[in-house]
């Protein structure tokens, strides 16, 4: 009877341990929530890092730019998730070092999220008919 009591033992002691785990997660990481920055048709055509939690409305065919601090960003880490809402487009805005530039172009319908390290914004697509 003995490893019986000491097995269920083990288990509850595994439960408190897993609702403990969830907990802290579900209360030390909340979902990022990105306040609107503007409405449809008023959004500027640059992104800036101070523009960081915002979310971006933005027609197809429109082009923007996002420019940031390179010593605190990476060009190539730049991404928008999920894809193929936005492409890299040519020609970007002139910046001086240590900012960077990254000219997109919208290619389809939806929302996807920009970001680099702790920089994110929200893009959202819409159809502008």
């Amino acid at each position: 009877m003995k490893t019986v009591k000491d097995l269920l033992a083990v288990l509850v002691l595994l439960s408190l341990i897993i609702v403990g785990v969830i907990y802290y997660i579900a209360n030390t990481h909340p979902p990022q929530v990105y306040k609107s920055f503007c409405d449809r048709g008023t959004c500027p055509l640059v992104i800036r890092q101070e523009y960081n939690g915002r979310e971006f409305k933005y027609p197809v065919s429109a082009k923007f730019d996002v420019v940031l601090n390179g010593n605190l960003y990476n060009r190539e880490e730049l991404d928008c998730r999920p894809g193929h809402i936005i492409e890299r487009a040519s020609g970007t805005t002139s910046v001086q070092p240590p900012y960077f530039a990254v000219s997109y172009e919208v290619t389809g319908y939806g929302e996807c999220i920009l970001s680099d390290g702790d920089f994110s914004v929200k893009i959202s697509i819409y159809d502008p008919s």
